[in-house]
Protein backbone atom coordinates (compact mmCIF):
# COMPACT_ATOMS: atom_id res chain seq x y z
CA UNK A 1 0.00 0.00 0.00
CA UNK A 2 0.94 3.68 -0.03
CA UNK A 3 -0.44 7.12 0.94
CA UNK A 4 -2.04 7.48 -2.50
CA UNK A 5 -5.75 8.22 -2.15
CA UNK A 6 -6.69 5.63 -4.79
CA UNK A 7 -9.61 5.61 -7.16
CA UNK A 8 -9.80 7.58 -10.38
CA UNK A 9 -11.10 10.88 -11.65
CA UNK A 10 -9.94 14.48 -11.72
CA UNK A 11 -12.85 16.07 -9.80
CA UNK A 12 -12.45 16.71 -6.07
CA UNK A 13 -15.18 17.63 -3.58
CA UNK A 14 -13.90 18.86 -0.21
CA UNK A 15 -15.87 19.40 3.01
CA UNK A 16 -14.03 21.39 5.69
CA UNK A 17 -16.30 20.64 8.64
CA UNK A 18 -18.19 17.38 8.03
CA UNK A 19 -21.33 19.26 7.06
CA UNK A 20 -22.21 16.67 4.42
CA UNK A 21 -21.92 19.24 1.62
CA UNK A 22 -18.79 20.13 -0.38
CA UNK A 23 -17.62 23.72 -0.02
CA UNK A 24 -14.58 23.36 -2.31
CA UNK A 25 -14.89 21.78 -5.76
CA UNK A 26 -12.13 21.72 -8.37
CA UNK A 27 -10.33 19.59 -10.93
CA UNK A 28 -6.65 18.69 -10.96
CA UNK A 29 -4.57 16.32 -13.05
CA UNK A 30 -5.84 13.43 -15.15
CA UNK A 31 -8.41 10.76 -14.18
CA UNK A 32 -5.81 7.97 -14.03
CA UNK A 33 -3.23 9.91 -11.97
CA UNK A 34 -1.92 8.65 -8.64
CA UNK A 35 -2.79 11.40 -6.14
CA UNK A 36 -1.44 12.32 -2.70
CA UNK A 37 -2.47 14.83 -0.01
CA UNK A 38 -0.02 17.00 1.95
CA UNK A 39 0.95 20.46 3.15
CA UNK A 40 3.74 21.01 0.63
CA UNK A 41 4.53 24.66 1.45
CA UNK A 42 4.08 24.63 5.24
CA UNK A 43 1.19 27.10 5.33
CA UNK A 44 -1.03 24.79 7.39
CA UNK A 45 -3.33 23.85 4.51
CA UNK A 46 -3.35 20.48 2.75
CA UNK A 47 -3.44 20.30 -1.03
CA UNK A 48 -2.84 17.67 -3.73
CA UNK A 49 0.10 16.20 -5.58
CA UNK A 50 -0.04 14.10 -8.73
CA UNK A 51 2.52 11.34 -9.24
CA UNK A 52 3.63 10.27 -12.71
CA UNK A 53 6.48 7.77 -12.57
CA UNK A 54 8.89 9.21 -10.01
CA UNK A 55 7.81 12.81 -10.69
CA UNK A 56 5.53 14.50 -8.15
CA UNK A 57 3.57 17.53 -9.33
CA UNK A 58 2.81 19.54 -6.18
CA UNK A 59 -0.07 22.02 -6.05
CA UNK A 60 -0.15 24.56 -3.20
CA UNK A 61 -3.83 25.49 -3.51
CA UNK A 62 -7.04 23.46 -3.75
CA UNK A 63 -7.62 24.55 -7.32
CA UNK A 64 -6.98 23.54 -10.89
CA UNK A 65 -4.11 24.69 -13.04
CA UNK A 66 -0.45 23.88 -13.36
CA UNK A 67 1.66 22.42 -10.55
CA UNK A 68 3.63 24.86 -8.40
CA UNK A 69 6.58 22.51 -7.97
CA UNK A 70 7.77 19.27 -9.57
CA UNK A 71 9.93 16.94 -7.48
CA UNK A 72 11.63 13.69 -8.43
CA UNK A 73 12.10 11.03 -5.75
CA UNK A 74 12.54 7.27 -5.70
CA UNK A 75 11.76 4.88 -8.54
CA UNK A 76 8.54 4.67 -10.58
CA UNK A 77 7.43 1.43 -8.88
CA UNK A 78 8.06 2.50 -5.29
CA UNK A 79 5.31 2.68 -2.67
CA UNK A 80 5.22 6.29 -1.45
CA UNK A 81 4.03 7.77 1.85
CA UNK A 82 3.47 11.39 2.86
CA UNK A 83 4.13 12.93 6.26
CA UNK A 84 5.76 15.69 8.27
CA UNK A 85 8.71 13.54 9.29
CA UNK A 86 10.77 16.21 11.09
CA UNK A 87 8.01 18.34 12.62
CA UNK A 88 8.79 21.50 10.63
CA UNK A 89 5.20 21.90 9.39
CA UNK A 90 5.87 20.76 5.83
CA UNK A 91 4.89 17.37 4.42
CA UNK A 92 7.42 15.44 2.37
CA UNK A 93 7.84 11.97 0.89
CA UNK A 94 9.02 8.58 2.05
CA UNK A 95 9.62 5.58 -0.18
CA UNK A 96 8.89 2.04 1.02
CA UNK A 97 10.74 -0.97 -0.34
CA UNK A 98 9.65 -4.18 1.40
CA UNK A 99 9.74 -3.08 5.07
CA UNK A 100 12.43 -0.43 4.66
CA UNK A 101 11.47 3.25 4.56
CA UNK A 102 13.57 5.96 2.91
CA UNK A 103 12.48 9.30 4.35
CA UNK A 104 13.11 12.66 2.69
CA UNK A 105 12.69 15.81 4.82
CA UNK A 106 12.46 18.31 1.95
CA UNK A 107 10.42 18.42 -1.25
CA UNK A 108 13.57 18.16 -3.34
CA UNK A 109 15.29 15.44 -5.31
CA UNK A 110 18.19 13.57 -3.75
CA UNK A 111 19.01 10.83 -1.28
CA UNK A 112 16.97 9.95 1.82
CA UNK A 113 17.62 11.76 5.10
CA UNK A 114 16.54 8.81 7.27
CA UNK A 115 16.37 5.06 6.61
CA UNK A 116 14.75 2.53 8.95
CA UNK A 117 12.71 -0.68 8.93
CA UNK A 118 9.32 -1.36 10.50
CA UNK A 119 6.79 -4.17 10.25
CA UNK A 120 6.67 -6.84 7.58
CA UNK A 121 6.79 -6.32 3.80
CA UNK A 122 3.13 -7.29 3.36
CA UNK A 123 1.80 -5.01 6.13
CA UNK A 124 -0.62 -2.16 5.49
CA UNK A 125 0.93 1.08 6.74
CA UNK A 126 -0.74 4.32 7.86
CA UNK A 127 0.88 7.68 8.60
CA UNK A 128 -0.07 10.08 11.40
CA UNK A 129 1.00 12.13 14.39
CA UNK A 130 -0.06 9.57 16.99
CA UNK A 131 1.40 11.22 20.11
CA UNK A 132 0.70 14.86 19.27
CA UNK A 133 4.34 15.97 19.04
CA UNK A 134 3.79 17.39 15.51
CA UNK A 135 5.94 14.68 13.92
CA UNK A 136 4.39 11.98 11.73
CA UNK A 137 5.28 8.33 12.22
CA UNK A 138 3.90 4.95 11.18
CA UNK A 139 1.22 2.49 12.18
CA UNK A 140 1.11 -1.06 10.89
CA UNK A 141 -2.40 -2.42 10.37
CA UNK A 142 -3.10 -6.13 10.59
CA UNK A 143 -6.82 -6.76 10.32
CA UNK A 144 -8.46 -4.57 12.95
CA UNK A 145 -5.28 -4.27 15.06
CA UNK A 146 -2.94 -1.28 14.85
CA UNK A 147 0.71 -1.28 15.93
CA UNK A 148 1.80 2.30 16.67
CA UNK A 149 5.40 3.50 16.41
CA UNK A 150 6.13 7.01 17.72
CA UNK A 151 9.60 7.37 16.20
CA UNK A 152 11.10 6.83 12.75
CA UNK A 153 13.34 4.06 14.04
CA UNK A 154 13.66 0.31 13.75
CA UNK A 155 12.12 -1.66 16.60
CA UNK A 156 8.85 -2.88 18.11
CA UNK A 157 5.60 -0.91 18.35
CA UNK A 158 5.13 1.49 21.25
CA UNK A 159 1.55 0.32 21.76
CA UNK A 160 -1.27 -1.57 20.07
CA UNK A 161 -5.01 -0.93 19.81
CA UNK A 162 -8.02 -2.17 17.87
CA UNK A 163 -10.77 -0.38 15.98
CA UNK A 164 -13.42 -1.41 13.47
CA UNK A 165 -13.48 -4.61 11.45
CA UNK A 166 -10.69 -6.20 9.38
CA UNK A 167 -12.36 -5.30 6.08
CA UNK A 168 -13.06 -1.65 6.88
CA UNK A 169 -11.65 1.23 4.85
CA UNK A 170 -9.69 3.39 7.31
CA UNK A 171 -8.76 7.08 7.24
CA UNK A 172 -6.40 9.07 9.47
CA UNK A 173 -6.99 12.56 10.82
CA UNK A 174 -7.41 15.00 13.68
CA UNK A 175 -11.16 15.34 13.92
CA UNK A 176 -11.50 17.88 16.75
CA UNK A 177 -9.31 20.69 18.15
CA UNK A 178 -9.17 18.94 21.52
CA UNK A 179 -7.38 15.88 20.14
CA UNK A 180 -3.75 15.54 21.17
CA UNK A 181 -2.80 13.76 17.95
CA UNK A 182 -4.25 11.90 14.99
CA UNK A 183 -6.71 9.03 15.22
CA UNK A 184 -8.79 6.88 12.89
CA UNK A 185 -12.08 6.93 11.05
CA UNK A 186 -13.73 3.85 9.60
CA UNK A 187 -15.69 4.21 6.37
CA UNK A 188 -18.57 1.88 5.51
CA UNK A 189 -20.32 2.83 2.26
CA UNK A 190 -20.66 6.62 2.65
CA UNK A 191 -20.81 6.62 6.46
CA UNK A 192 -17.77 7.65 8.50
CA UNK A 193 -17.21 6.50 12.09
CA UNK A 194 -14.78 8.96 13.69
CA UNK A 195 -12.78 8.05 16.80
CA UNK A 196 -11.10 10.84 18.79
CA UNK A 197 -8.47 8.61 20.42
CA UNK A 198 -6.26 5.74 19.35
CA UNK A 199 -8.02 3.22 21.53
CA UNK A 200 -10.76 0.64 21.72
CA UNK A 201 -14.44 1.50 21.86
CA UNK A 202 -17.25 2.95 19.74
CA UNK A 203 -17.04 5.93 17.41
CA UNK A 204 -17.32 9.41 18.89
CA UNK A 205 -19.08 10.83 15.82
CA UNK A 206 -20.92 9.20 12.91
CA UNK A 207 -21.45 11.26 9.76
CA UNK A 208 -22.25 10.75 6.09
CA UNK A 209 -20.62 12.23 3.01
CA UNK A 210 -20.55 11.52 -0.71
CA UNK A 211 -21.60 8.32 -2.44
CA UNK A 212 -20.59 4.74 -1.60
CA UNK A 213 -18.68 4.51 -4.90
CA UNK A 214 -16.56 7.61 -4.17
CA UNK A 215 -12.91 7.43 -3.20
CA UNK A 216 -12.60 9.19 0.16
CA UNK A 217 -9.59 10.91 1.73
CA UNK A 218 -8.83 13.46 4.44
CA UNK A 219 -6.92 16.72 4.89
CA UNK A 220 -6.91 20.09 6.60
CA UNK A 221 -8.41 22.09 3.74
CA UNK A 222 -8.81 25.43 5.55
CA UNK A 223 -5.80 25.49 7.88
CA UNK A 224 -7.80 25.37 11.12
CA UNK A 225 -5.84 22.43 12.52
CA UNK A 226 -8.74 20.00 12.08
CA UNK A 227 -9.07 17.57 9.19
CA UNK A 228 -12.04 17.45 6.87
CA UNK A 229 -13.16 14.97 4.25
CA UNK A 230 -12.77 14.84 0.49
CA UNK A 231 -13.97 12.58 -2.30
CA UNK A 232 -12.59 11.93 -5.77
CA UNK A 233 -14.83 11.33 -8.78
CA UNK A 234 -14.50 11.07 -12.54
Amino acid sequence: NSSAIGGSGSAYFLDDRFTGVANRVFRYGEPADEVYVGDWDGNGTDTLAVRRGNAFHLKNTTSGGAADTVVFYGDPGDAVFVGDWDGNGTDTLAVRRANTFYVKNTTTSGVADTVFTYGDPEDTVLVGDWDGNRTDTLVVRRGASYFVKNALTTGPADYTFGYGDPGDAVLVGRWTPTQRGDSLAVRRNNIFYLKYTTGYGPADVVTGYGDPTDTAFTGDWDGDGVDGIGVRRN
